[in-house]
């Protein structure tokens, strides 16, 4: 008899040791979201709790058939906006695989190939100073990264920002850029 098969948030690594044929398709953050981000992320969705509850009970209350139609619609029109802005929120940061590094903000996601980076490295990020991770692209164009020294996952762990440009790094010069 065989076990069953259920759902999973994501599909087993394969078993036995990784090898150098080994190949990370998915992509990973090379570090933890911080205790900030955490705090923000279980607000927002709190927050997308109560107006969820909220619309609920316009709806229930409703007396006719415009008013429960209205509420309804604007009540999970606002669940939806809050609870995605929250989840996005949440994902924010830098992420890598062995094909690429992607960057996810609130409102949009960029990724490139290794293949496009010439270089990774530190830079001064505006008139802040602080420390924020840049990829030289092979056209010569830079893009800051959202991982920045003093960020919400790095303020109350300092040491982490550095491990995590580490690892960034890493990935870059282990890559098949090819």
């Amino acid at each position: 008899m065989s076990p069953v098969q259920g759902w999973k948030f994501w599909p087993d690594r394969p078993k036995g040791p990784v090898d150098e044929a080994y190949v990370q398709l998915r992509f990973v953050r090379p570090y933890g979201p911080g205790p900030l981000r955490w705090l923000i992320a279980i607000a927002g969705a709190a927050v997308t709790s109560f107006t969820a509850f909220a619309a609920l009970l316009l709806v229930y209350t409703s007396s006719n058939v415009v008013d429960l139609l209205v509420s309804g619609v604007l009540g999970l029109a606002v669940v939806i906006v809050v609870g995605t802005l929250t989840a996005r929120f949440g994902m924010a940061g830098v992420w890598v695989n062995d094909a690429g590094v992607r960057a996810v903000t609130v409102l949009r996601t960029r990724t490139w190939a290794w293949r496009q980076v010439a270089d990774v490295r530190l830079a001064a990020s505006g008139t802040t100073g602080r420390r924020a991770l840049l990829l030289v692209l092979s056209d010569g164009s830079d893009v800051t990264l959202p991982l920045v020294e003093h960020g919400l996952d790095f303020l109350c762990r300092a040491e982490a920002f550095d491990i995590a440009t580490t690892a960034v790094e890493r990935w870059w010069r282990g890559s098949t850029r090819g």
